[in-house]
């Protein structure tokens, strides 16, 4: 049992709304995105320019008086998992042991929302089925699957209010 944070990434704990807005003009919306546009939204200069969400920095000291476990939960692929660390221990300084569960690279395609929610029935709530779940997350749609599954706090607004 206890409290489980499920927190995703980009839009929600990482400010990656410059880099997207450049991808979405040059290629279209995320659904029909290529390995070539992924691997370009993906970069490391770019990932490594995008900022912490204001107030998003809150979240660590916020799972310490929960006495919450953060599993991050990204629609970002498996190409990315090294970068990915390296950001969220650069810029929010999260440690290696923090789960991070990443879009696997044979489901590049498709909505984002279905995947997470895969991912999250498969890895979090079938190891954790009496755990108590709090999502942070930033896509209406995502945010709608993980209502049956606990509390979701919209981001980034969220931030605003967490003392």
């Amino acid at each position: 049992m206890g409290v489980i944070f499920v927190v995703d990434i980009d839009g929600t704990v990482c400010n990656s709304n410059k880099r997207m807005l450049e991808i979405i003009a040059k290629y279209g919306v995320e659904e029909n995105w290529s390995q070539e546009t992924i691997d370009d939204f993906l970069t490391e200069e770019k990932i490594m320019a995008d900022e912490v969400m204001p107030g998003a920095e809150k979240l660590l000291d916020l799972a310490i008086r929960c006495k919450a476990k953060i599993v991050f939960l990204t629609g970002r692929n498996e190409c990315a998992r090294n970068l990915t660390r390296k950001w969220l221990s650069a810029k929010m300084d999260v440690s290696d042991d923090v789960p991070l569960l990443m879009r696997p690279l044979d489901k590049k395609n498709g909505h984002t929302a279905d995947c997470k929610e895969e991912m999250f029935c498969s890895e979090v709530l079938a190891k954790n089925p009496d755990a108590t779940f709090i999502f942070f997350e930033d896509d209406e749609t995502t945010a709608l699957r993980y209502a049956k599954y606990g509390l979701v706090l919209k981001s980034p607004k969220c931030w605003e209010c967490i003392e």
